[in-house]
Formats: C-alpha cells, structure tokens, sequence
C-alpha cells in the first residue's frame, strides 16, 4: 500500500508539471502577441523632446511633480486618521485618558557631518536654538541650510500643528510622526534636495528634574539628510506660435531662463513655479489674452544632479486692442469710462493694461461688478474691441459717527457724498466734524479728466470756528486749482486760494485777517497703501506764495517738505519698520507778522507724540504756544503685527517749531528739540488700523504732563 501510494503521489507530481508547461508556453505566446500589438500601435509616433525613464531598476532619471508644500497653512485640524483614533478610544473607555505630550526635536546633519538641532516645545509656536554669534562662513552656510529647512518643515508639519493637541495614544503620534515624515521629504525636494532623506523616531520615557520616569512626556526626533543640492538643467517652453515677433510684441520666451530663472541656479519648488507663472503672463502680456498652461513637466537627472522643465503653452489667437465697447451702469457717461482706458488702439493685448484699467474702474466707487474681455470679432484694422460689461453700485453715501480726538475732545461726525453728480464721475463730499473745541463744514468737489486724461479739477470750501492754547479763530477759505498725474509715481497741483475771518492770539486784541495764495504742491509716493503701508516711500513738497493783512500788509514763501519710508523686516507685514521727517519754513517777514494759522506749530498726535497739540515752539509769558518760522521733525516707528487683527508699536517722535529760520538758529539741535517715546495698539479693520497711542515726553519741561493719549484711524504716517 504505501508503494501504490508514492506511485500516485509521483504521478500527480508529473501531471501537474506538464499542465504548468503547457500554461506557460500559452503565457509566453500571450505576452509575445501583446508585444506585437504595442509595437505596431507605437509605430510613426514622435519621440517626446526629453527622454525619461521611470523603471525602478537603478535609472538616474525620474519624472517629477514639482510642488510647494511650505506656504501658508490653514488652522490646525485633526487629520481623519487621528479623529478616528480618538473617536475609537473614546468609546473603549469611558474613564479620563492620559494624555500624550511631545516635544520636537529636528536634525539637520550637513555634508560635513556636523549637525544642526532646533526644538519646539509645547506652547512654543516658533523654533529655538542656541547658537554661535559668530561662524565660520562654512558653518554659517550650514546654518541658514538648516533654518531654511526647518522653517518649511515646520509650516507644513503635521507635528508642528497639533503641538498643542496630545495625542491619546502612542499609535496616534506614530501616526502623527508618519505623515510629517513624508512632509519632510516633500519639502526637501521643494528646496531641491531630491536626493535627501527623512527619519524620525520617538524617545519614550522622558525622564523629569527628579529623576523620575514621565511616561506622558515623550521626544520626537525628526532627522534630516538632504545631501547635495540640485541645480536647473535644461528648460523648454513649447508653443505654436509665429517665428516671427509681430510688430509692437517683445519676444516670446523660449526657456525658463527667458523669465529669469537662471539656468544653474537652485532647483527651489517655489521660484520654479513663480517662473512658470511668468511664462503665462508674458503670453497674456504679448497678444495672446487666452494662452494657458496646458502641461509642465519635470525631469529630475539623478547622476547631473539637475532639474530639467518642459513648458507647454496653448496660445490661442493673437489679439490686438481696439475700443471699448461697454455695457451696463448707463448713468455713468461713456466718456467717463473711456478715459479710463490704458492703452493704445492697435497694440496687441496686455493683460496688465486690462487689469489696471479694471482697478481703475473699482475704485471709483461706481461699479459693483466689472467683467472686461476680448471682443469676438476684428475690424477691418484687425483689432478686437474690450468688452466692457459694467453693473452699477450705489452713487450715495450718508453717514455719521460718535469720535474722540486726543486734541480736541469728544465730538460727532457727519458727512454726506454723491460720486457721480452730473454723470462724469465727478464727486462731491460734505464734511461737518464737530468737536467741543472745533467746528468745521467742509466741502470737497472732485471732476476727473478735466481738459486732459491725466487731469483733475478740484475745488475745496468750508467754515471753521477754533479755540485753542495758540489762538481763537473764525474764518472762511476757498481753493480751486487742478492735479496732474505725471506717472505712477509722481503727481503735482497748483491752486488758488483765499481765506479770511477774524483770529484772536492769546493777550492781543482780535483781528481781521485775510490771505491770498498760490498752493503749489508734489507728491512722489510708492506707498502699497495709503493708511497703512508696509513698504515703498513718499515725499510730499508744498510751497505757498501768500500775501495779505494782518497786523500790517505781509508777503510770504510757505515751504513744507515730508518725507516717509518704509521696510518690511519680517514678512510682508509682520514687522516693518517706518520712518518720517519735516522740515518746515517761512520766508520773507518775521513769524509775529503773518496770522497764526500760517505759522508753524508741533506737537500732538500726528507730530510729536508724548506733548500736547501744538506746544512745542516758541512760547509767551502764560505759556500759551505763539507758532515759528520753521519746522523740524523726525520719527521712528517699530509696527509688529502678531494677529491679523491686532499689532504693537513701540515709537520715538523728536521735533519743534522754531521762532527764527532754521539757518538763523545756531543752538536748535543741542536744547530746543523736545522728545518723545512710547507704545501703541492696532486694530486693523477694511477701512485701516485703528490706534491708541500712549506716550510719554523724555525731556519734558516743568508744566508737560507725564502722560499723552492718541486714538484716531489710520497709522500716525
């Protein structure tokens, strides 16, 4: 029996052996069919323009999808795994769950072999680590390696975010510390280390100041190897366009380097795809208004250590500009939106003119919707018309507040404006702030393009009754005059201007007066915004030829110069710092002969914070401010904004007014500029910043207070 047994054994064996050569010759003629057919179905097709193999045997060439995982990060939220794992201990127990803490420690170990840690705690939202002031410039290169490394990594970690939340369980910072490692290789290849490496572990068991075992606080490590740099390669960009450059067109770029990504310089995730950003707007700045990316490809050469790019780019029709040709908002007239217009007829198309001339239009305040597009069909010149399709916003606006001013007290404020009063865009604003010592009506009258398409004409007129420690006036004035944009940098006015009334100084009797001038102004401004910017400068020059009555006939030059500066040190906004000067004259007769309101005055919210409004200067026997013939002033401001609603400042103002000119006062700078420093917050809404300032003078006379409040809208420059 056990022989018939081992017979049949053998013979299943064999079977099974003839049946497995049979499945394979079937196999192997399947799969030589198969080949047949690819090979067949491949033939006549074009050889792409670079080569890549993406086989895992070795190969030294690898598509690649170019990313930029260390931008900005939406609130930290749970990821679904761990909602799920704590959704699932939750219910397995219905007791109190220790907590898990972790700390994290990130590594970065240089070509060198020397290493570079940084650590986050909990409650500890930016990185710290002791290190040498001063390096050696290899180790200091190491260095900012590694900051950089860190600092992506720490955006977009999955570590970093939930530092706050402690896991449940040690499973849920595996997890945690799983997918922060593919983060961190994410942002290696986003800096153009796409040879480096990532690995982390956890250290349970920390041990605490006495010694014991604190199983509920654990480390994180987090090593990186980024290795060897990688470099821009060859770059392609493919489109079907005309050789030749139609006439008013720049060239179109052919490689990356065409719009400034050099080739040799780092592979870095981000400056490739700003790169490639370019490449679409210079197509939509070039005549092309419906180009788009269609395809980028990424090839990354293991053995050059390069990153090579191939653009493709749909251009579609080549458009030149023609006429405007709107639609909607018929109230507004057609020549108004006309003059908007940023281009020439006959140019090819810029989006960038479209653009401007689309922001042009939102800011006047009549339009809540504007859509503006290339015409279907060219003229017998081959331009296309804009199409401009407009939807009206409301043209009036009433409103009122309750307000408070460091200078002048309690009061109210009403105003009431109509921005398109004969149809041509043109605004008239009314102004009527009211506090306990000042009162004021004001109107402001506005009518763009006057004669010409960088022209306005304005006219401004009001009533004004004020009573303060300088003097006790009640006047009327009056100005109209035009403002020329010369670029978009610099504009200048000239006006003519009257004002008259009665005006009081303090221990003299009351006087008429009168003014007539010339208000001759520039402005140069590259300001990103105009109640609280963040960088660019601004100069502002102002001379005013008057002449008039007062305690006699006078003839004056009124000359003003400010200039403001400012940098952004930390981000964009989030700590810029900001600086301003005066300087301030009066020529022709002595400061005491010309009406109060001309003279020079300092000190205040918008001056020199830390003294009253207008105190500073020259002074009569009761301490009552007399205004000067000069002007000096300079101040510098530190605006951190640690929220996107609130900030701090910490400030120092410095300056006075002057009873002489500046050149006829050889003392000014050694005992007559008074000093003031101090701190502010910022709430910043749509409208700009609201701010509280509190100061304190530094060299105070006897009678200055200890202590100034300043709460107005807008940065104090």
């Amino acid at each position: 029996m056990p022989g018939i047994a081992r017979s049949i054994q053998t013979e299943s064996r064999q079977r099974a052996i003839a049946a497995s050569s049979r499945w394979n010759t079937r196999f192997r003629a399947l799969c030589s069919l198969l080949l047949a057919i690819l090979l067949i179905s491949c033939a006549g097709k074009k050889p792409t323009p670079i080569e890549t193999d993406t086989s895992p045997d070795g190969s030294t060439r690898t598509d690649v999808t170019i990313t930029d995982p260390a931008g900005q990060i939406p609130e930290p939220q749970l990821p679904p795994e761990l909602r799920a794992e704590a959704a699932s201990s939750r219910a397995a127990s219905e007791g109190p769950k220790n907590q898990l803490h972790y700390t994290v420690t990130c590594t970065v170990k240089h070509a060198s072999g020397r290493e570079t840690d940084i650590s986050t705690s909990e409650g500890d939202s930016s990185a710290s680590s002791s290190r040498e002031q001063s390096l050696p410039q290899e180790q200091e290169q190491e260095r900012e390696q590694a900051d950089g490394i860190i600092s992506a990594f720490e955006k977009v970690s999955r570590l970093h975010q939930l530092i706050d939340t402690p896991t449940e369980s040690a499973t849920g910072l595996e997890q945690r510390l799983s997918v922060s490692l593919d983060e961190a290789r994410d942002v290696l290849k986003s800096l153009g280390y796409y040879s480096g490496q990532a690995r982390g572990w956890i250290r349970k068991g920390k041990r605490t100041d006495q010694g014991e075992q604190n199983n509920n606080s654990v480390e994180v490590r987090v090593l990186f190897l980024p290795g060897e740099r990688y470099l821009m390669g060859t770059t392609t960009i493919i489109a079907d366009v005309p050789e030749e450059t139609p006439e008013g067109s720049s060239p179109l770029p052919r490689t990356l380097e065409d719009v400034g990504l050099a080739s040799g310089s780092p592979a870095v995730a981000t400056e490739v795809l700003e790169a490639v950003e370019r490449v679409g707007r210079s197509f939509l700045d070039n005549g092309y208004p419906f180009a788009r990316i269609s395809n980028t490809r990424y090839i990354v050469d293991h053995e050059k250590k390069v990153l090579e790019a191939e653009v493709r780019v749909i251009p579609g029709s080549f458009v030149r500009m023609g006429e405007i040709e709107r639609t909607g908002a018929e109230s507004v007239n057609d020549n108004y939106v006309q003059n908007m217009r940023r281009w020439r007829v006959g140019r090819p198309w810029r989006q960038s003119r479209v653009e401007s001339y689309q922001e042009a239009l939102r800011q006047s305040g009549l339009f809540q919707s504007i859509v503006v597009e290339p015409g279907q069909e060219e003229d017998e010149k081959g331009n296309r018309s804009v199409v401009t399709k407009l939807e009206s916003a409301s043209e009036r606006t009433v409103g009122g507040a309750l307000k408070y001013h460091s200078d002048f007290g309690p009061g109210v404020q009403g105003f009431w404006e109509h921005r398109n009063l004969t149809g041509n865009g043109d605004r008239l604003r009314i102004d009527a702030p009211l506090w306990l010592d000042m009162q004021e009506i004001s109107l402001t009258y506005r009518l763009p393009f006057f004669l010409r398409q960088d022209q306005d004409f304005i006219a401004n007129g009001g009533f004004l009754n004020q009573d303060t420690d300088a003097y006790s006036l009640t006047s009327a004035a009056g100005s109209a005059g035009i403002e020329r944009r010369f670029n978009r940098q610099w504009s200048g006015s000239i006006r003519g201007s009257a004002e008259g009334g009665t005006i009081k100084e303090p221990n003299k009797m009351r006087r008429d007066y009168y003014m007539l001038g010339v208000p001759l102004g520039a402005i140069y401004n590259t300001t990103n915004d105009l109640l609280n910017a963040t960088k660019g400068q601004r100069l502002m020059v102002s001379a005013i030829p008057y002449f008039g009555e007062y305690e006699g006939n006078f003839s004056i030059l009124r000359t003003r110069v400010e200039g403001q500066a400012f940098f952004p040190v930390i981000d964009e906004d989030k700590l810029v710092m900001a600086l301003r000067g005066v300087v301030g004259m009066i020529s022709g007769e002595e400061s005491m002969k010309v009406p109060p309101s001309a003279r020079f005055y300092s000190g205040g919210g918008g001056s020199v914070r830390g003294y009253e409004y207008q105190s500073l200067g020259p002074r009569n026997s009761d301490r009552d401010p007399l205004g000067g013939a000069s002007l000096l002033e300079a101040s510098a401001e530190a605006r951190w904004k640690f929220t996107p609603e609130w900030g701090f400042v910490a400030f120092v103002d410095g300056g006075s007014a002057f009873e002489n000119s500046l050149g006829q006062s050889s003392n000014i700078l050694d005992e007559d500029i008074r000093w003031g420093a101090g701190v502010g917050l910022r709430y910043y809404t749509a409208i700009g910043p609201v701010r509280l300032d509190v100061a304190t003078p530094l060299n105070p006379r006897g009678d200055d207070d200890a202590v100034q409040f300043y709460i107005s809208i807008g940065q104090s420059f």
